[in-house]
């Protein structure tokens, strides 16, 4: 069984208070930055509803700017 190789993604450019689109595989949502680790491993979104979401740069997770 093949499985799919996780690219690491660069979110160093990512700041808080931008307006993002993130994609995952089996979802696609619009959100804003709240706060970020210092290294920008980990990122915290604030989407619909005001739910919260911490997302790892490992986890091969899309993030654009809006």
């Amino acid at each position: 069984m093949k499985t799919a190789e996780i690219i690491a993604q660069d979110w160093s450019w990512i700041e808080p208070g931008d307006g993002v689109v993130v994609i995952e595989e089996s979802d696609e949502f619009t959100a804003v930055i709240d706060t970020k680790t210092e290294d920008s491993h980990v990122v915290w979104t604030v989407g619909k509803g005001n739910c919260r979401r911490a997302l790892d740069y490992r986890d091969g997770i899309l993030i654009l700017p809006l």
